[in-house]
């Protein structure tokens, strides 16, 4: 803890570290036009000091499909509807789920702790570090899931899901953990993303000559997701159908279908995620790469589709 670190109580009522100075608060309001919280002292922050700032804070898992919310499927071989938490931030969700800054140029490393029942599995942009039960009576099935701390990124690339699913997995041919995460009635339906999945990461990362900087990546199909798939860092998103398919089974359109999503969200790994834009009017960068890259890597997956030759140039 650095020497300079001080603490800010937004009620301005407790004190929290011993050795830290107290700000005193002015006071606090919404800024609408901005949709900021301010937070105003009675004097001066020096530029570079180090703040701590505790707040309470409460939200809702039942106004939408972004934000951290439930999510539902019906599973057809116990003949039941089953539950899950997810999140989708972008762009600006993430506020709905905990106070951050929830802008893209500001990036932050995350720390992530899930507490979940013991049947369920928690997943999020980074691999899990350890699994224990909380020290709470009356806990016996529940258990806290702590994630490694993340790479520096965007708020709207956090992502969390506490789920029921199963999932098939491979590992890249530089190692990556590839797995694909799915209710279990449908995760038959999961290996040619699968093998999509593993093709694209060897081809980027050869293509690009910059490697996929986490330790894995999860795709996951969320039974009523509103796009077609989310990029977050490490923990994919999907709609069931841009994910899920069996090529004996679907139309060569599907199985295409489910290549290019698969495809350009992996590509956003790298365009978006590694590199990201400024601030949301040149969004168009992440998506024109990614999307171009949709096309590239699609092509040496299915070269018989006879897609694009602009793979060329690379």
């Amino acid at each position: 803890m650095p020497d300079n670190l001080s603490t800010i109580s937004a009620d301005g009522s407790e004190k929290y570290e011993s050795a830290s100075k107290d700000i005193a608060i002015n006071d606090t309001f919404y800024h609408t036009p901005f949709n900021y919280f301010v937070v105003r002292t009675v004097d001066p922050v020096p530029k570079d000091a180090g703040l701590k700032l505790y707040t309470s804070f409460q939200g809702s898992m039942l106004s939408g499909l972004n934000g951290l919310y439930k999510s539902s499927y019906f599973d057809t071989v116990a003949k039941e509807t089953r539950h899950l938490a997810t999140t989708h931030f972008e762009p600006v969700a993430a506020r709905k789920a905990f106070p951050c800054l929830d802008e893209p140029n500001l990036k932050a490393e995350f720390s992530i702790r899930v507490i979940h029942r013991d049947s369920y599995t928690a997943l999020s942009n980074m691999p899990t570090e350890t699994t224990h039960s909380p020290v709470w009576e009356e806990s016996e099935d529940l258990v806290v899931t702590t994630f490694q701390r993340s790479v520096k990124m965007s708020t709207y690339l956090v992502c969390v899901i506490v789920c029921d699913f199963g999932h098939i997995q491979i590992k890249s041919s530089s190692g990556k953990l590839i797995r694909v995460y799915a209710p279990d009635d449908r995760l038959s339906q999961a290996h040619y993303a699968l093998q999509v999945a593993k093709h694209t990461v060897d081809d980027f990362e050869g293509r690009l000559k910059i490697d996929y900087v986490l330790p894995k990546v999860d795709l996951v199909a969320i039974p009523d997701f509103s796009s077609g798939a989310m990029e977050n860092w490490g923990l994919i998103t999907f709609r069931e159908t841009a994910l899920l398919c069996d090529p004996d089974s679907v139309s060569a359109n599907a199985q295409q279908r489910v290549a290019e999503v698969v495809v350009q969200e992996l590509a956003h790994q790298w365009f978006g995620n590694l590199v990201t834009m400024n601030w949301w009017n040149d969004v168009w960068l992440n998506k024109g790469f990614a999307s171009y890259m949709q096309y590239v890597g699609t092509s040496t997956k299915q070269p018989a589709w006879d897609m694009i030759l602009c793979h060329r140039l690379f």
